[in-house]
């Protein structure tokens, strides 16, 4: 058993030279820890700086976005047929009342009601169209716009196989909920003072066995409508489902 003579004796038989080369490893490491610790501390001060900075300018740049949406369109506009349902198609369209420069985007829904047995009996495919009804405001030339790349009409035709996905579960059913197309008009062929009528359409065009009306013809179109009255400007196209004159005053308004 050691006791504490003993555990001195011992300790005085230590060479002093193994003593020393101890003392100076632990100062060394203590050193070279402190130097990590330092590293580490500024590294980590660095990266909150930079967080905070990167924060700083993201904030900024989606305020500058949302400023500029705000400021440069107009209400949000939701567009159904006034006319009691007639067929079983649904057509309706999301726009804004106003947009600036020369292009405008919106999105046109559509949706379908046959039943299991109506599926089976059609001849023809679903259709969704978009086309130009007039021309410059004058009439003396033709200024076009172009939707979705093409000039003055655009149609979309879908196969039999897609009604899976444009059948409305039921007649309740919103046709906001159904399946919708992106429409971009272009109007850069249009001058200030032009006024245009565009019709939006979803519907069938038959060969034969047409479920909702058996005596018309091959090649005739059943479905619904929705016309859409665009006015341009030099600050901006408005956009209104009643009338020129309406879409015209959304303009003026803004003047």
């Amino acid at each position: 058993m050691m006791t504490r003579g003993t555990f001195i004796l011992a300790l005085n038989g230590i060479d002093e030279r193994f003593v020393a080369e101890s003392l100076q490893y632990s100062v060394g490491k203590t050193k070279k820890e402190r130097t990590v610790i330092r590293i580490a501390a500024l590294i980590a001060c660095l990266a909150v700086v930079l967080i905070g900075a990167l924060s700083i300018i993201l904030k900024s740049v989606n305020d500058q976005t949302i400023s500029t949406q705000e400021s440069n369109l107009g209400e949000e506009l939701t567009f159904t047929p006034v006319s009691k349902p007639t067929t079983g198609h649904k057509i309706g369209v999301k726009c804004r009342s106003l947009y600036s420069g020369k292009t405008i985007t919106f999105d046109a829904f559509m949706s379908q009601l046959l039943t299991e047995s109506e599926k089976t009996e059609i001849d023809g495919y679903p259709v969704f169209e978009v086309f130009q009804e007039t021309d410059g405001e004058n009439g003396t030339e033709e200024r076009w716009i172009v939707i979705n790349g093409h000039e003055k009409n655009y149609e979309k035709r879908f196969s039999l196989e897609d009604l899976d996905f444009l059948v409305a579960p039921s007649s309740e059913s919103d046709v906001f909920d159904g399946h919708s197309e992106r429409v971009v008009l272009d109007f850069r062929n249009l001058e200030p003072g032009d006024t245009v009528t565009l019709v939006v359409s979803y519907g069938f065009f038959y060969y034969s066995n047409n479920p909702y009306n058996q005596t018309q013809p091959d090649d005739s179109w059943c479905g619904k409508r929705i016309w859409l009255y665009c006015s341009c400007k030099e600050n901006g196209i408005s956009v209104s489902a009643n009338s020129l004159e309406d879409a015209e005053s959304i303009l003026n308004s803004k003047n």
